[in-house]
């Protein structure tokens, strides 16, 4: 077939044809196969797999042999290198044994020698001959002089070293006695001679023998041998001075020496009066003058160079402000766990005593602080801190700088924190890190990319001050080099971010670990990017934090502006009259003739008073600081360390004196000591938060404009000159009447003392001086008429400023802050002026107002409680609204209240002057926002003139007459079937109540409102320090009468008189009263015998000083209350008609009604004793409001409603409490009834579904 195939390819030429040589392997294969299967064939295959096989064994061992002769070549080597290491290790411990020997043997040697020297002294006689002293003729005795001859080894004998010095003063022909001269020590290089006048030899002449024998020695230049570090030892002598004399001139030698290395002066150092002079070199290179004398008392006392250069500051004088020119200090320090209240505490420390750098411009980075979790921003002094920790840090971090730095983006990271730094248009990115010790590569390389992110490209500027527990050393060419992995990814980091590592002394420790066993090293750095880096160093300060870890300092060249000179005071604010001797003196001065009145005015009452309320905050004494100063210049260590906690110590004894003190004249009734107290430790640290964003100050202005500058400009101004222009027309018609000495006066006694003042510094209390002078009060009242007259206030009068408060502890956004304006005095005086005349034409109309005169605020609760409890007693559906205007003062238009005085005052009370001068004081154009030193200056539109008087008195007309104005339009819709209240609302100042019993019809009040409109306290809690003080107990419990009561029994007049009231009252009132009195529980006293003593003696307390109990004071009040509002009710008819609605004659007729015949019962659930009026009754009668009208009457009856209600003390020995509820059935009871006549329901419905 293949060859019919291969002819068939041939024939049809496709098929490629065979070549020779594969058609004779193909004709072979053939041949082959075609051969018998043979034993052979298997042999043969076999032997050629046993040749493979021993090939591959044979190169196998050929190759294992190789790695055995490698492995027993480096074996040799191995064994031959550690056989010459330990030959060397041998050798070094043959020398070692060597010199260990040679050590032995001349110890042996010294305590021989010391053994022959005691046998000498103990077998030696001693001459009894007197060389040290002379006796003078009267018996006496004074010193001898004498000259110490040396030049020889210490080590030789004492007669050599004798006869040498005989021998060569015999060469060189001196001329001094020989005779007494000795050798003091059987081993000495020196010999001391004795010296004194021969007999006819005076002083002159004795003095020049010794001079000349002296200079004869110096300078014949005798070698007498050779120094062990070579050079020639030659024969000296000098006259022997005193130990004390000797040793003063060594010092002043080591104060020149050192003052000579640190680039000092050319100092001059007095040997014998123990002081060196320095002249101090200033910055420029130009010598200052100024020559301080540092004794060795000022130095403590130190005695060697290495202590004196640790006091260094002391050589060199701290650059001030203005010469530190472009310097940033970077400092980074781990406190070692102190809180940020001591942090700021330390840093204004080194700041009053000028401690470098941190009386400077300074960014402090800081770790270990112990701080609660999230943020924190504190302010001390001119030092703002901002810190925090995460949940999973163990403590936290923070940085702290100078005010005149700002930081903006504060970030809690982990492990860290990070801020902007801004100081004109330059911007420093600032991180303050600490890596744990425990942290692995992989936890490190997490907070890395956490920190990481803090950081951007675009940031060309960043200090970072870290604790990273890492030691890193300098190695050669500006290389650093770590000693662990997690250290080389720290730098590889900051390597990859292009930062450096400034100079900060590397090689110097900054941790000193408490287990004095351990070594001291370096963890903590600055690093830097951006900056030209300046010198740096380790600071030894750590004793003053009481840390185990020294700052480390850097300090950065950047071109910083220059400091804002010293603010002046604040104008505003408290000011109290100065002596009345001074007074008198001022006042007794000519006034003035000309110029400006408005300034004549303030000038004199800024000179007869001065700023402040009397009593001054806490101050330290002068002796503690003193003693502050003295320890932070100590030389540092541990006696450092002790002195500096013994000086926290005394300060807070100080301050905790001071608050006792304080606290002690506030229970005597000085209110000032109380506010002094309160104010202690007040901080502004909340603006920072609100500065935090870098754009604060046009969000300051954007969120101010959006409150008081809604109204366009134009229109406010056109709506205002018509006003006035139809007030003037008016005025020309009507009598001007100025202001008298009498309406002064009237206005004179509202003026309350400690009150703020606005920028003219003019206080209520130098007005009243003023007043009682004849020139000044003519000249007030000349000032106010003329703008009453005019029609005009003056500028300088008109401004005010504008303080913001915080709304609570940490305000996030402007919103939280409550501007406050401090008027100038002078307006405030002239616009009660004008409202003492005209305030009734605008309060009486606005019947539904009660923030007015004549009437009180708990007079609205009273009505409120009557709407409450008489619904709830007859089962009458009650729906009750309040309305809160938000921004109230803030966003109401100027332009109606304008309108609404022009109105009530200038047409229906034709007073034209009066209304004229009421518009103006509503018209305020801006607002002057006082805000971190900077005034914002706001346009105003809208809203009332902040701090006015006259300004509540519009405001609330307006509320009352469009909540009056609404009621009216909506009483198409009141129910007229049942008896409704007669009023539906009333108002308090902008908060508004309305109540009604259809929902259809509050809900028509409410809409008419919306159209008509115009756009329990913890008070024991917040005095406790001044109540648990170590203050007198009777003042303390005065004290809490005063700040407690009015706050805990706050509208108490309004309460229903029922018993357990009442007892609840007089309980907490004990129970402030045991806590005030501290009284203890004594050793093994039962918690319930304690309750029971302490209970009674705090009731024997409150009997012996005559504190009147709680319950006795709410039943007066109720008592009072009710008279006052039955005997305004005949002018006040929303009063009286709201008292008299289902009182308890109404329910007399009604209960003689059959209820089958309509007559009005009560509901299920009622509580007689809820009813205030029951007991007015069983005291006065039913006519009560009648008998009310008699104040005696009234006042005689009190008494009897006392002791007829006022519940008495506990006895303890009651067995059961009576029924609180009287007439009401216990919630189980009731409980139960409905579960029965639910079942008597569900049986009725099956028997009907049987049927």
């Amino acid at each position: 077939m293949a060859a019919g195939m291969n002819t068939a390819n041939q024939a049809e030429g496709t098929g490629p044809q065979s070549s020779p040589k594969r058609a004779r392997e193909q004709g072979g294969s053939n041949a082959e196969d075609d051969q018998p299967l043979t034993l052979g064939l298997p042999q043969q295959a076999l032997q050629v797999n046993q040749q493979q096989i021993t090939l591959s064994l044979q190169e196998s061992l050929e190759g294992l042999g190789k790695r055995v002769g490698n492995l027993e070549q480096n074996l040799d080597e191995h064994v031959d290198r550690t056989t010459r290491l330990l030959d060397a290790m041998t050798d070094r411990r043959c020398a070692i044994e060597t010199s260990v020997r040679d050590m032995k043997t001349s110890y042996d040697d010294v305590k021989q020698r010391l053994d022959l020297l005691e046998g000498k002294f103990a077998t030696a006689s001693f001459s009894t001959t007197d060389t040290s002293v002379r006796t003078t003729e009267t018996g006496g005795s004074e010193s001898r002089p004498a000259i110490i001859m040396g030049g020889w080894d210490a080590d030789q004998s004492a007669q050599e070293t004798l006869r040498l010095v005989k021998q060569h003063i015999t060469e060189l022909r001196i001329d001094i006695d020989m005779d007494d001269a000795f050798v003091p020590g059987l081993r000495r290089g020196f010999a001391i001679v004795p010296i004194a006048a021969r007999e006819g030899e005076g002083q002159a002449e004795f003095r020049t023998r010794i001079r000349d024998g002296l200079r004869t020695i110096r300078e014949s230049r005798v070698i007498t041998g050779q120094k062990p570090q070579g050079g020639d030892r030659l024969f000296w002598a000098a006259m022997s001075e005193s130990p004390e004399r000797r040793k003063r001139a060594q010092f002043a030698g080591k104060i020149k020496r050192l003052a000579l290395e640190m680039e000092g002066d050319r100092g001059q150092a007095k040997a014998g009066q123990h002081r060196c002079w320095l002249a101090y070199i200033g910055h420029i290179g130009k010598a200052t003058g100024d020559r301080r004398q540092l004794s060795h008392r000022e130095m403590g006392g130190a005695e060697d160079t290495t202590a004196l250069r640790t006091t260094g500051r002391f050589f060199h004088p701290e650059p001030t402000v203005e010469e530190d020119g472009g310097k940033l200090h970077v400092v980074t320090w781990n406190v070692g766990g102190l809180s940020p209240s001591k942090v700021l505490q330390l840093l204004c420390d080194l700041r009053k005593e000028r401690i470098h750098p941190f009386h400077l411009t300074f960014i402090l980075c800081l770790q270990e602080v112990i701080v609660e979790t999230g943020k924190h921003t504190l302010e001390q002094q001119d030092v703002q801190l901002f810190c925090g920790k995460q949940a999973t840090d163990w403590r936290g971090t923070g940085i702290a700088h100078t005010n005149d730095l700002q930081h903006y983006q504060p970030k809690l990271l982990k492990c860290g924190t990070s801020m902007v730094i801004g100081f004109g248009t330059t911007r420093v990115k600032a991180i303050s890190g600490h890596m744990p010790h425990h942290a692995t590569v992989g936890e490190c390389s997490d907070i890395l990319s956490q920190w990481d992110v803090q950081l951007r490209s675009t940031d060309l500027k960043i200090v970072a001050g870290c604790d990273l527990n890492e030691t890193f050393t300098a190695g050669d060419a500006d290389h650093i080099h770590s000693e662990s992995a997690r250290g080389e990814i720290i730098l590889t980091w900051w390597t990859a971010k292009g930062g450096d590592l400034p100079t900060q002394d590397l090689q110097q420790p900054s941790y000193y670990p408490y287990n004095h066993r351990t070594p001291a090293r370096r963890l903590d750095y600055i690093f830097a990017k951006g900056m030209y880096e300046g010198t740096g160093a380790v600071l030894p300060l750590r004793h003053l934090a009481t840390s185990d870890h020294e700052p480390v300092l850097a300090t950065c060249l950047l071109k910083r502006p220059v400091p804002r000179p010293k603010k002046p005071a604040k104008p505003w604010g408290c000011r109290q009259p100065r002596a009345t001797g001074t007074v008198e003196k001022i006042l007794a001065k000519p006034a003035p003739r000309s110029g400006d009145p408005v300034t004549n005015i303030a000038e004199i009452a800024v000179a007869i008073t001065k700023p402040g309320r009397g009593i001054k905050g806490f101050r330290e004494s002068k002796s503690l600081r003193e003693l502050r100063q003295a320890i932070v210049r100590m030389v540092p260590g541990e006696e450092q360390r002790r002195q500096w906690k013994e000086v926290l110590k005394l300060r807070r004894q100080e301050h905790g004196r001071w608050k006792t003190d304080m606290l002690a004249k506030a229970g005597r009734r000085f209110w000032h000591s109380k506010s002094v107290v309160d104010r202690d430790g007040h901080t502004s640290a909340w603006e920072l938060r609100l500065q935090e964003d870098e754009r604060w100050r046009s969000t300051l202005v954007k969120h101010f404009e959006g409150i008081f500058k809604r109204r366009p400009r134009h229109e406010v101004n056109e709506r205002f000159a018509a006003i006035l222009r139809d007030l003037t027309v008016k005025c020309k018609h009507q009598r001007w009447r100025p202001f008298s000495d009498d309406e002064l006066r009237a206005v004179r006694k509202r003026w309350k003392n400690g009150k703020s003042c606005g920028l003219d510094s003019v206080s209520h209390e130098a007005l009243k001086i003023m007043l009682e002078d004849d020139t000044w009060r003519g000249r007030l009242r000349s000032l106010f008429n003329d703008m009453f007259y005019v029609g005009k206030i003056v500028q300088a009068i008109e401004q005010g400023i504008t303080v913001l408060l915080a709304k609570g502890d940490k305000p996030n956004s402007w919103s939280d802050t409550r501007p406050i304006t401090l008027s100038s005095t002078l307006l405030k005086t002239y616009s009660q002026l004008v409202i003492h005349r005209a305030a009734h034409l605008v309060q009486e109309p606005a019947r539904l107002q009660w923030s007015r005169r004549h009437r009180q605020g708990v007079e609205l609760i009273l009505i409120l409680r009557k709407v409450c409890r008489t619904a709830h007693d007859w089962g009458i559906p009650m729906y009750i609204a309040k309305l809160d205007i938000r921004k109230a003062f803030d966003s109401i238009y100027q332009e109606s209240l304008a309108a609404q005085v022009a109105e009530d005052v200038g047409g229906h009370g034709d007073m034209p002057w009066e209304a004229r001068a009421w518009v103006t004081l509503l018209h305020a154009t801006e607002l002057r926002v006082f805000f971190r030193d900077e005034v914002f200056v706001i346009d105003q539109t809208n809203g009332v003139r902040q701090g006015s008087p006259d300004s509540p008195i519009a405001f609330g007309r307006i509320v009352a007459k469009e909540l009056d104005t609404s009621i009216q339009e909506a009483k198409t819709s009141k129910a007229t079937t049942g008896e409704p209240p007669p009023e539906d609302g009333c108002c308090y100042m902008d908060d508004s109540y309305t109540w009604s019993t259809t929902r259809w019809h509050l809900q028509h009040m409410l809409d008419r409102l919306g159209e008509n409109l115009p756009p329990r306290r913890k008070a024991f809690g917040k005095h406790r320090g001044t109540l648990m003080a170590n203050a007198p107990v009777k003042g303390r419990l005065q004290l809490h009468t005063i700040l407690v009561r009015q706050s805990a029994l706050w509208a108490c007049e309004t309460w229903p008189c029922v018993d357990y009231v009442l007892r609840a009252a007089n309980s907490l009132q004990l129970l402030h009263a045991r806590t005030i009195a501290k009284i203890p529980r004594q050793p093994g006293e039962q918690w319930v015998e304690w309750n029971v003593r302490s209970m009674r003696r705090a009731r024997v307390l409150l009997h012996q000083y005559h504190i009147e109990r709680w319950s006795t004071f709410i039943l007066r009040q109720i008592w009072g209350l009710l008279g006052h509002v039955a005997r305004l009710a005949r002018g006040d008819k929303i009063g009286a008609s709201m008292l008299s609605w289902r009182d308890l004659s109404w329910w007399r007729i009604e209960q003689s009604i059959p209820a089958a015949w309509g007559g009005e019962r009560h509901a299920q659930r009622f509580h007689p004793l809820l009813d205030i009026e029951r007991q007015i009754c069983e005291v006065a009668g039913e006519r009560w409001q009648s008998v009310a009208q008699d104040r005696l009457h009234w006042a005689t009856l009190e008494d009897k409603f006392l002791e007829m209600f006022d519940p008495p003390w506990a006895s303890g020995t009651q067995m059961a409490f009576d029924n609180l509820a009287p007439n009401q059935k216990s919630w189980y009871a009731e409980q139960r009834t409905k579960r029965e006549q639910r079942k008597r329901r569900l049986k009725g419905t099956k028997m009907l579904g049987n049927e």
